[in-house]
């Protein structure tokens, strides 16, 4: 061997369905629909709380791991700087992708509760939950959870993929 290798995994090869903690209410339609779209699916195990510190005491009762966690985001305020950092503090190796709907592109201007590379419209979070999945199938490389703006753009766009 002529250097180190990486570990590859087809994700087609993968049996297990992805442990995924779904957090929130979806008093919206449209997260309405995106949350029974992502129960649908068959390469996730979902786990849905509507509170915070549900999903958590579920976890730690449970001794449950999860991959990936989803946050249903009615409004901006719905989790505080507090909250964000419980879950970096609790998962701190999962992927976590925040799904918003409208109010989504003005709270990117006037809240810094969640790290940018979290955040994403309702209607491409299908896409983006694709592409966590293939982190965690360990076929794209992650988007730090500090990516400022253009690394967020950049990793959507497929540019740090390999």
């Amino acid at each position: 061997m002529d250097g180190p290798s990486k570990l590859r995994i087809d994700p087609g090869s993968v049996a297990a369905p992805v442990e995924t903690l779904v957090v929130g209410v979806t008093r919206m339609i449209e997260l309405r629909d995106f949350a029974v779209k992502l129960m649908q699916r068959s390469d996730l195990r979902v786990y849905l709380h509507p509170e915070l510190s549900d999903a958590s005491d579920y976890c730690q009762r449970n001794e449950t791991k999860v991959d990936l966690i989803v946050l249903l985001l009615n409004h901006p305020d719905e989790l505080t700087s507090s909250d964000v950092e419980r879950i970096c503090r609790e998962w701190p190796l999962a992927r976590v992708v925040a799904v918003g709907s409208v109010w989504l592109a003005s709270a990117l201007r006037t809240r810094g509760y969640y790290p940018v590379s979290w955040l994403v419209g309702v209607e491409e979070a299908m896409g983006r939950i694709d592409a966590e999945l293939d982190v965690v199938r360990g076929v794209r490389m992650p988007l730090p959870q500090l990516a400022n703006y253009a690394e967020a753009a950049g990793w959507k766009m497929g540019a740090t993929r390999e």
